[in-house]
């Protein structure tokens, strides 16, 4: 029997994906979807794929049944998906950025409640990537300096991205050779040496870029570059689908893109 899902920011890019690759998969179904008051197609019906489904306004608005509610809505709404999460027992796959610290404390509250899967980046090669990375720094050393380059396009609001913050506090307790490297952003202006110690996270904000995260890692006459180039948002609507899979049926608790990439499906 097919598992009922739930898509709120179904008008968004990612969100859209997703509804389309939820819609067609054998094992899932397209319950409905969600958007803000107001949004032009919220309280309409709307065609997925074969599928044609409801899009409710909010989540005060007869929203249908689920096993599973995927969020790429906005932090604002946060507060409103954690409320019919937990009122309804609905495991929640959440992929929206720019949360703030007190939003995330939120959704792992919630977590005692309900399944919560919850990544700023839904790739599964950044979640690799992410995972290689303390072993390569610690390899090379507490002498390996250490910098960040995330690109991404031009309306992304965040900087730096979510994806460039987790990776970042990855290298930084990876690197520090017992202490945490201090993160900062950009590099202030005048003439002065690299301080020890430091890890710099660099953003571009630039046309259509899709998403780009460039490790940069530098000893005494050499360095290694390691780079994840999203070539198109397909990426993180596929990687969305392993995490649904993944967390239907599991227990509540904190969930992230690592657990997928390291344990089958449940």
């Amino acid at each position: 029997m097919k598992k009922p899902i739930l898509v709120s920011g179904i008008c968004g890019r990612i969100g859209g994906k997703v509804a389309e690759l939820v819609a067609g998969a054998p094992d899932l179904a397209l319950a409905g979807g969600v958007e803000r008051e107001g949004h032009p197609v919220a309280g309409s019906e709307l065609s997925v794929g074969e599928a044609r489904v409801r899009v409710a306004r909010g989540f005060e608005d007869g929203v249908p049944e689920a096993e599973l509610l995927v969020d790429f809505s906005v932090p604002e709404a946060l507060e409103a998906v954690l409320r019919f999460c937990t009122g309804r027992g609905t495991a929640l796959v959440c992929g929206t950025t720019g949360h703030s610290p007190k939003q995330t404390e939120m959704m792992r509250r919630a977590s005692e409640d309900i399944a919560v899967l919850f990544s700023p980046n839904m790739s599964l090669g950044i979640t690799v990537l992410n995972k290689l990375l303390p072993e390569v720094v610690r390899s090379l050393g507490p002498e390996c300096d250490v910098e960040l380059i995330e690109k991404h396009h031009r309306a992304k609001k965040d900087s730096p991205s979510g994806t460039a913050l987790r990776l970042a506090a990855t290298l930084a307790e990876a690197c520090g050779g017992g202490k945490t490297l201090e993160v900062k952003y950009g590099r202030e202006p005048g003439k002065q040496e690299r301080k020890s110690g430091q890890l710099l996270i660099h953003s571009v904000r630039a046309g259509d870029i899709v998403g780009e995260h460039t490790v940069v890692t530098a000893l005494r006459g050499e360095r290694i570059e390691i780079k994840h180039v999203a070539e198109s948002r397909d990426c993180f609507a596929h990687g969305t689908l392993a995490a649904v899979r993944f967390l239907l049926g599991r227990p509540p608790g904190w969930y992230t893109m690592e657990d997928v990439v390291s344990r089958p499906a449940g």
